[in-house]
């Protein structure tokens, strides 16, 4: 079956409610077209979601945690910022300086306990939340709890249907996953200041003015929703499509677990943020498998796609990832052989 070739600027809609329900026939079809835009472009916008009704008024509500006063926020914020901080990984950041993005973000996962990994270094991405003292309102930490647990429910039932597409095993996924820390992240974008420099992780010279610079994820998928437009995604021929607004979705990108996990077959897909001079909101849900989990290829290789990652678990390629940035190049990155 030949892949949908996408005709327009924007990421094409998907409704996955199909893969939640019992209909063989329709969740097979969904399976079907989720697969071949992925396959094509990389991304798409994700309609139906289960906790649709609530959705957009829990995402709207979350952000409220950015009103909080700058102390209160400094006192969750990781080493990255805070030389005494007892946290790397979750917490808050702020990037409102020149770099790859302006922005400032927080961060958990799962209440859960993440198991360790057996790399020592990576026991940072399996740390515990942390939250405000005085929360921007009552409800507002099991509101990002329950947030949390729909993308969660989400992202696992896409991440099936896209194995279900690659022929993959059942098993295969389910036991990469079945420990895993995924990552939900509030983003807020303040107006950014004329003079200051924004950089491409993976440089380009379009003249395109960015808050957020070109790169990709790592993770399995990257499912966004933002409060206000910007968000573009680069499809494997080089088009950049426009993700629009759309109340109750959210947009699905490919990262770099499933370029590793499919042989390089399905590239992790570009991403930037386009600034409009105006402030911005946005959360990203991040599935992630387990820290130990092995991103060898479950698939025939792409010849020339690089991919030779025998061995690799998820948390090294986090210390590989995260060594790179300001205030974590402590990070011990393992030698693979």
């Amino acid at each position: 079956m030949a892949p949908i070739q996408n005709k327009i600027d924007f990421a094409q809609p998907i409704n996955i409610a199909p893969i939640f329900d019992n209909d063989c026939t329709a969740h097979q079809a969904v399976c079907v077209e989720i697969g071949r835009v992925l396959e094509a472009d990389g991304v798409f916008i994700a309609a139906g979601l289960p906790d649709g009704t609530q959705f957009e008024r829990r995402a709207n509500s979350l952000l409220a945690f950015f009103d909080l006063p700058a102390a209160a926020k400094l006192r969750l914020a990781t080493t990255r910022m805070r030389a005494d901080s007892p946290r790397s990984y979750r917490g808050y950041v702020s990037s409102l300086k020149d770099g790859w993005a302006y922005n400032e973000y927080f961060d958990i996962g799962p209440e859960r306990a993440t198991p360790a990994p057996a790399i020592t270094a990576a026991k940072i991405f399996a740390e515990a939340n942390c939250w405000p003292a005085h929360p921007p309102f009552a409800e507002w930490r099991a509101e990002m709890l329950r947030y949390h647990q729909a993308m969660e429910k989400t992202g696992a039932a896409i991440l099936r249907a896209a194995a279900d597409f690659l022929g993959l095993a059942e098993s295969d996924i389910s036991t990469r996953f079945r420990n895993a820390g995924s990552t939900v992240r509030l983003l807020n974008y303040p107006r950014r200041p004329d003079g200051t420099t924004i950089s491409d992780e993976m440089p380009e010279a379009d003249g395109t003015r960015l808050i957020t610079g070109r790169h990709v994820d790592a993770a399995a998928l990257s499912l966004l929703w933002q409060r206000e437009a910007g968000l573009q995604a680069q499809t494997p021929d080089g088009r950049w499509l426009d993700i629009p607004l759309c109340a109750g979705t959210v947009s699905v990108h490919l990262g770099t677990v499933m370029e590793f996990l499919s042989g390089g077959r399905w590239p992790a897909t570009p991403h930037r943020v386009i600034d409009s001079g105006a402030a911005r909101g946005s959360i990203g849900y991040f599935h992630e498998p387990n820290l130990d989990a092995d991103l060898s290829p479950l698939l025939p290789v792409v010849e020339n796609s690089g991919q030779k990652n025998p061995g690799l678990t998820y948390g090294a390629h986090l210390l590989e990832r995260f060594g790179r940035y300001e205030g974590l190049e402590h990070l011990v990155t393992p030698v693979r052989g």
